[in-house]
């Protein structure tokens, strides 16, 4: 399994914040950019807020890269969260879903994880040739 890190930087937020009751659920729509992959992410987000500010979330994102270990191509993971309002950290983990991967990034299987606590950060554990085991490299 190979580890793919970067940075990331929200692109765009929107989410519909008319209502103030808690608990309640909001869907939410987010974009980033990753630079060191050279990626893009484009989430679906549906969080539910708690009457003390915190929220829990699930999420699936599409993925799209053109530097992923060398390769050009996307997947779609699927996972879970929590923010902190106190500290604004942000904490989830995913899975990317299998049969989702395209281009070069086709058989790609495995998890990763995205933290905004101490900087704004993806992980990805991967295998580019998931029905063999195989790790990712620009060599593969």
């Amino acid at each position: 399994m190979a580890v793919a890190t970067s940075t990331f930087k929200v692109t765009g937020w929107d989410e519909d914040r008319s209502s103030t009751e808690t608990p309640r659920v909001r869907p939410a729509s987010i974009t980033y950019d990753l630079p060191e992959i050279d990626g893009k992410i484009m989430s679906s987000y549906l969080m539910t807020y708690m009457s003390n500010g915190n929220a829990t979330f699930v999420f699936t994102e599409t993925v799209t890269a053109s530097n992923f270990f060398g390769k050009k191509g996307s997947f779609i993971t699927q996972g879970q969260g929590t923010f902190d309002s106190k500290t604004y950290a942000v904490e989830a983990s995913f899975s990317i879903v299998a049969g989702t991967g395209t281009g070069d990034l086709a058989d790609t299987a495995g998890k990763g994880t995205m933290v905004t606590k101490p900087s704004n950060e993806y992980s990805f554990e991967v295998w580019c040739n998931s029905s063999e085991r195989k790790p990712c490299s620009s060599e593969s």
